[in-house]
């Protein structure tokens, strides 16, 4: 400036405009630059705000947590044990963060195949996959497959203890029944 003395500069204002969530939109920053002599000069920054980065989900249940994305995890049916039922796996299952916070979390699970133990050596295939998305409508998707499995052979009850007979006194053979560790299929 060719006035000497002190020139001021203030921050005149900040106009956002495009929004089209919280976190996207184009911030128009006005600067004023004053001289001694009153001359004025005004200068804009735009700052163009863009959310694009997806939901980053985390597995936390102690069944997946560590597991890969897409990973198959295997589970023995254990269907003797009235206790025991088929791992139940929601949106609590995982951790979901976002730069600009989570909009909301949903839990999907399929039956993606009917199998037959003897053949495809597992009882049934599910496909679980949680998908996160933001204020911005960026999302993120996850997911495992879970396969339910009987590797435990059956238990034989009623077999007789072993005796030693004369050869007219072999018994008839006893009722003897078998049970199965899973009912799950």
């Amino acid at each position: 400036d060719n006035c000497g003395g002190v020139i001021t500069i203030t921050h005149a204002g900040d106009v956002i405009s495009n929004q089209n969530c919280v976190n996207q939109f184009v911030l128009t920053r006005t600067y004023l630059a004053t001289d001694a002599c009153g001359n004025t000069q005004t200068d804009i920054q735009v700052i163009t705000v863009g959310d694009i980065e997806p939901p980053v989900i985390t597995f936390t249940d102690p069944l997946i947590e560590g597991v890969p994305n897409g990973a198959t995890v295997i589970v023995q049916c254990f269907g003797q044990d009235p206790g025991w039922d088929l791992p139940q796996l929601d949106v609590n299952s995982v951790n979901a963060t976002d730069n600009c916070g989570v909009e909301s979390l949903q839990y999907a699970a399929q039956l993606v195949e009917l199998g037959d133990c003897r053949i495809d050596g597992y009882i049934n295939i599910y496909r679980l996959t949680w998908t996160a998305t933001d204020s911005c409508d960026n999302a993120s998707s996850t997911f495992v497959f879970l396969k339910l499995v009987d590797t435990i052979p059956p238990v034989i009850h009623g077999v007789p203890a072993n005796i030693t007979v004369s050869a007219d006194q072999i018994p008839d053979p006893p009722l003897v029944w078998a049970t199965d560790e899973c009912l799950c299929s």
